[in-house]
């Protein structure tokens, strides 16, 4: 039997209130109005007014969510939290596997959709990082931060499993070096599954992918020792 990992709960199941859900749909409104607008007329055609009367909102309430159109666009704002609410999700995913490339690996993948949920918009994304270097190299730099926040999570995961490196400074080497590795089978996974610009990847064979991958990460982990 399979046993699902456990996801953070929807706001509605959270006790989220009106205020924040009008908030959260007013957020994803720019978002979508700026993935739409770009990817119809062109990044340098398309203004930030156009973008938030698409999106039935003011200038001024576009600035409140959004630094640029090129941050509405990867939905990337000036609010981020301080990571605590990542670590924790990283420390106390389960299921827990008992081998530790394994454990990690379906930790980081989870991961980073903790940090980029599914979402309607993401094959137009997409498509624009390809033909926009610029919406790449932000996005780089949101990875960056948010790999700090995953490294703490998983030193905070490898503590919980009852392994002690000999000191602070061996117990972070350890944490970024498992976090690095187990993105291998992620990247893997993408590649094996033929991500496509124009579609949302298909869950199942995502799924499919990943297990291979991870399979033959612990397999090649192995044969090294």
């Amino acid at each position: 039997m399979t046993t699902e990992p456990r996801y953070p709960s929807e706001p509605e199941d959270c006790g989220e209130s009106l205020r924040e859900r009008k908030t959260r749909e007013r957020r994803h409104a720019i978002h979508a109005a700026a993935v739409d607008l770009v990817g119809d007329a062109g990044l340098d055609a398309v203004t930030i007014a156009q973008i938030a009367d698409r999106a039935e909102v003011s200038k001024r309430t576009f600035f409140n969510y959004f630094p640029s159109k090129e941050a509405a666009i990867l939905d990337q704002g000036d609010h981020e939290s301080d990571g605590s609410e990542l670590r924790a999700f990283i420390r106390d995913f389960q299921p827990r596997r008992d081998d530790l490339a394994e454990d990690i690996a379906h930790v980081v993948r989870h991961a980073f959709e903790f940090v980029g949920p599914a979402s309607a918009t993401r094959p137009r994304v997409r498509a624009l990082l390809v033909q926009y270097p610029q919406l790449v190299l932000l996005n780089m730099e949101a990875v960056r931060r948010f790999d700090e926040d995953i490294v703490a999570g998983v030193r905070d995961r490898i503590k919980t499993r009852g392994i002690e490196p000999a000191d602070e400074a061996r117990a972070d080497r350890l944490a970024r070096m498992l976090t690095l590795l187990c993105t291998v089978p992620l990247q893997h996974a993408f590649r094996s599954a033929k991500v496509e610009l124009d579609r949302e990847l298909n869950q199942e064979e995502m799924d499919a992918a990943f297990e291979e991958s991870v399979a033959m990460f612990k397999t090649v982990i192995e044969r090294m020792k």
